[in-house]
């Protein structure tokens, strides 16, 4: 009965080692750091539609892994180098850091918000500036022309307002001192 119990063991766990390798098989090694095939296929899957297909699928594959691999080379130097103690390099971290940090509470905030104007708005914006919004002929453009143009600009302009009342309430909140 052990027999039959560790044998059964020793396959449970050959098959999840197995398993294990399907799922993730490492493609390369740089410096005992594994550059795995869920790597490659995250970065496959984020690329633009249509830049990947039938006929190029493998050269691309073959490419972002040289790229990751790359970039392991020279991140392991980098390393070598100590420049992650650099004073310079530690502030450009943070600065990052904190735009990272920035952009995921405006996503948290603001992701699902649609900042859309809707048809009335744009007609409304057009013909309130329909003097500035001439060719360089002098003649007043259509709105069927230009309304890209105009839901574009309402689009930024309403999620400007939207971030500047946010910031607003976050400074009433907060204690904020000018020193002049």
């Amino acid at each position: 009965m052990k027999f039959l119990a560790s044998l059964f063991l020793v396959m449970v766990l050959f098959s999840a080692t197995a398993f294990a390798q399907t799922q993730d098989k490492v493609l390369a090694t740089v410096n005992g750091y594994e550059i795995t095939q869920s790597a490659v296929d995250n970065i496959m899957k984020s690329l633009p539609a249509g830049v990947v297909n039938d006929k190029n699928s493998a050269q691309i594959r073959e490419n972002v892994l040289n790229s990751l691999i790359s970039e392991r080379v020279l991140l392991d130097e980098a390393k070598k180098l100590n420049l992650e103690k650099d004073p310079q390099v530690v502030q450009e971290i943070k600065a990052q850091t904190d735009n990272i940090l920035i952009n995921a509470l405006l996503q948290k905030k603001f992701g699902n918000q649609s900042f859309a104007p809707s048809e009335k708005e744009i007609t409304d914006f057009y013909n309130q500036n329909k003097s500035k919004l001439k060719d360089s002929k002098g003649q007043v453009q259509p709105l069927s022309k230009i309304k890209p143009e105009i839901a574009q600009y309402l689009t930024n302009l309403k999620k400007k307002q939207a971030l500047d009342n946010y910031i607003e309430e976050l400074k009433k909140q907060d204690k904020v001192i000018i020193n002049k």
